[in-house]
């Protein structure tokens, strides 16, 4: 037997196997909370990792009929919910694809809130449209600023016009990242 490799989803809170702490989702990934499963509350979740699925069977569940998947957990091979594979009722497809996860066999923890995701608010749509962010590295460069091919000169000085915010401090300093050209523009020093 191989050795098993885990995921981790990240995010502000993060949802783990109940007996091992196996990560298995995020809160990102919640698209409701008003389910019920065998054990009491369920959450469907649009994407969950470390899972395991048994075969495909049908089973009558509240909503109708349905072929669905016990999902356990990878590590500990808990029963912790199941996945709807497909469902009979024209109403009931959303949930096709998507995985039920019991709240009893869960426990939510703490993740990290990723302010790198976070797009800067600005009224520049250049701007808005040119930049993305990337985390810090051992060499200090916090991010990188990529223009359009067709961006006119005066759509890089906007972006660079307010050097006292931390956001376009940064973009500066992904232009002059390597000291050569960046898509077609000269950083200018």
């Amino acid at each position: 037997m191989g050795r098993f490799f885990f995921e981790c989803p990240g995010g502000r809170v993060i949802y783990s196997c109940r007996d091992c702490k196996t990560f298995l989702s995020n809160v990102e990934s919640v698209i409701s909370d008003r389910f019920r499963g065998s054990t009491g509350a369920a959450f469907l979740f649009d994407s969950v990792i470390n899972i395991e699925l048994s075969n495909v069977e049908e089973k009558m569940m509240l909503t109708g009929r349905h072929m669905v998947r016990d999902a356990s957990c990878k590590n500990c091979k808990k029963r912790v919910g199941w996945m709807y594979e497909f469902a009979y009722e024209n109403d009931q497809t959303y949930k096709e694809g998507k995985v039920i996860l019991e709240r009893a066999c869960i426990v939510e923890s703490p993740g990290i809130d990723d302010k790198i995701s976070d797009l800067p608010s600005t009224s520049t749509p250049a701007f808005n449209q040119s930049i993305l962010y990337m985390p810090s590295t051992p060499t200090g460069v916090a991010a990188a600023a990529f223009l359009p091919r067709n961006s006119s000169s005066s759509s890089l000085e906007t972006a660079r016009s307010s050097p006292d915010d931390d956001r376009h401090r940064n973009i500066n300093q992904g232009i002059r990242f390597g000291r050569r050209s960046f898509r077609g523009f000269r950083a200018n020093r």
